[in-house]
């Protein structure tokens, strides 16, 4: 299964944020990328993500990609990871 959620960050992430983030993803078995820019990164590597997400300013908007078995489960954390930590989902896909 595959599926996606548009995500507007709200305010900067910082390091710890990231490694939040990477170690919610790395306890799924789906793989989780986040997409800008027709380029998507590995949510389950620490520098990918570092390098996309401290990069974006308020209001940028992304999308968060997830496939594999538990692709539901883990986009629902993830999304909700992101309202909790300063982001909101403007579109469902």
């Amino acid at each position: 299964m595959e599926l996606s959620k548009d995500i507007q960050l709200k305010e900067p992430f910082n390091m710890s944020k990231v490694l939040k983030l990477v170690q919610l993803c790395s306890t799924f078995n789906s793989d989780i990328y986040i997409q800008k820019n027709m380029t998507a990164y590995n949510c389950k590597c620490v520098l990918g993500t570092a390098n996309i997400i401290i990069s974006m300013k308020e209001n940028e908007h992304f999308s968060i990609s997830v496939h594999g078995s538990d692709a539901k489960e883990a986009l629902d954390q993830v999304g909700a990871f992101f309202e909790k930590t300063g982001a909101e989902s403007p579109v469902n896909v």
